[in-house]
């Protein structure tokens, strides 16, 4: 049997909602020193938050591409990697979704790595927040050419 032995109340003010999505986590990880995050910062050096995002989803599109091999091999339950994808200019959904986040957070704007449908698919993008406002920034279909409007579900997001 359980029973209730006590308790601890506390307030919490003033949080910012956003700041979870500005830091590393193991969805989206990078340090401060890393190639990813020197290169980032060189490619939006002078820029505001608005022409940083542009130049980080430009670059995204000019030097990346979609591996499909690695959609074939990539196992269940493994983890993107930010890092390897930009460095090896590759990847799938997951992987430039998570490279573009940790991009956007490198520079200190908020980006929520999302997983869930896009259309029937199950897929990863992300939301940046750019003066309060989200945007949807899917990579994939960026490195894909991907024209069409799709319609996206969130499931989860980190």
């Amino acid at each position: 049997m359980y029973a209730f032995v006590g308790g601890v109340g506390f307030n919490v003010k003033d949080v910012d909602k956003m700041g979870a999505y500005l830091y590393p986590n193991q969805y989206v990880e990078f340090t401060e020193d890393s190639e990813l995050a020197k290169e980032t910062a060189k490619i939006c050096e002078g820029k505001t938050a608005s022409e940083k995002f542009h130049a980080i989803r430009n670059y995204i599109e000019r030097y990346f591409r979609y591996d499909f091999i690695r959609t074939l091999l990539v196992k269940n339950g493994e983890l993107p990697n930010a890092e390897k994808c930009f460095k090896e200019k590759t990847g799938i959904c997951q992987d430039l979704a998570s490279m573009a986040a940790a991009m956007l957070r490198s520079q200190g704007i908020p980006a929520r790595f999302v997983i869930g449908h896009a259309d029937k698919n199950y897929h990863a993008w992300v939301i940046a927040y750019i003066d309060g406002q989200p945007i949807r920034l899917d990579p994939t279909a960026l490195v894909r050419g991907i024209t069409k409007q799709m319609r996206y579900t969130e499931e989860r997001y980190c």
